[in-house]
Order: C-alpha cells, then structure tokens, then sequence
C-alpha cells in the first residue's frame, strides 16, 4: 500500500514539474512578446523625435538664411551652421530607422535628395549674397525652388510621421494587451504552482 502511494506521489511529483516547466516556457513566450511589443513602441517614438528634430533643424536653417539675407550680419547664419553641421546625421538617422518599412524607405531617400538640393540652395542665396549683394541672393529666392523644395520636405515628413504615429498607436495596444497578458500568466502559474504544492503536501502526509 505505501508502495503504492509512493508511486503515485513520484507521479505527481513528475507531473508537477512537467507542468512547471510547461508553464515557464509559456510565461517565457510572453515575456518575449513582451519585450518585443516594448521595443516597438520605443522605436517608434525615437523615430517621431527624430523626423521632428530634423524638420526643426531644416527650418531653422532657412530662418538663418532668411535672417543672414536681410542683414548680412554673419551672426544670423550660427543655426544654419549648426543645422548643416549635423543635417547628414540626421538624414541617416531617419533612413536607419526606417528601414524596416518598405514605404519608409522610398520616403527618405527623396527625403534625402531634398535635404541635399535645399541645403545647396541655402549655400548658394548666402554665397550670392555675400559676393554680389542682396539682389543677386533674392533673383535666386525668387525662383522657388527653395520653397519648392520646403514644401516638398514638410509633406514627406508629414507623411512618415502619420505612418509611424499609426503604427506607434497599433504598438501600444498591442503592448498593453501584452501587459495584461503576462499578469494573467503570472498569476495563474502562481495559483497553480501553490494547488500543486498543496496536493502533494497532503499525499505526503497521507504516507
């Protein structure tokens, strides 16, 4: 008889474990799902911080211009300095992170293209201005392409940060879920863990 119940206490006993394990592996798959919905949702507000710091930086690079024109005052081009000084870094930032998506990719290599054409433009009116005067930069101006090109710049950023924002928003319910997910597991594998726990107490004692 207490061979018996040894038996089936080694069965319990391997059945527990069995279980166990059965529950750690679960609970590692949604750790993991976990995780990767986290790093989603981080991803996606690095790249909506860099599209809007980049967008700044081309914008204060053409009010430097805009300042520099009127007044020849060399003071006025410190932000267009420091926006061309790091332009190419944040064009390879953008293009980095969006390289996972197929319509991101398109997008910032015109993105690039543009960047390269306006910054050339911003060279140009300021180098006309200083050699030839303000109406030498302004025949330039007046062509449009700057605008053109500006135009062009905020309305493929507008469209990445409308993509990235939807898929940001899908990365934050999904996280979330998974968040509720995982507590549900947590707790169930403690509740079973303690019912286990509890039945092969009371086998023991019955031995």
């Amino acid at each position: 008889m207490k061979v018996a119940l040894s038996i089936r206490v080694l069965v319990g006993f391997l059945l527990a474990v069995v279980l166990i394990s059965l529950l750690g592996v679960y609970l590692r798959k949604r750790a993991l799902e976990f995780q990767q919905y986290r790093e989603q949702v981080a991803h996606s507000r690095i790249e909506v911080d860099a599209l809007q710091s980049y967008l700044s930086a081309v914008e204060d690079a053409e009010t430097s211009q805009r300042g520099f024109l009127l007044t020849e005052n060399e003071k006025y081009l410190a932000p267009y300095d420091a926006a061309k000084t790091g332009i190419t870094y944040r064009v390879n930032q953008l293009v980095d992170l969006g390289k996972d998506d197929a319509e991101n990719v398109k997008a910032t290599e015109q993105l690039k293209a543009l960047t390269a054409a306006k910054f050339t433009e911003l060279a140009l009116t300021i180098q006309k201005r200083r050699e030839s005067g303000l109406a030498a930069a302004l025949a330039v101006v007046n062509t449009d392409e700057g605008n053109d090109e500006m135009a062009a710049i905020r309305k493929i950023v507008a469209e990445i940060d409308q993509r990235v924002r939807r898929r940001q928003a899908l990365s934050e319910d999904n996280y979330n879920a998974s968040v509720y997910r995982t507590e549900l597991s947590f707790t169930a594998a403690l509740v079973v863990q303690m019912i286990l726990l509890l039945i092969l107490s009371f086998t023991c004692r019955v031995i």
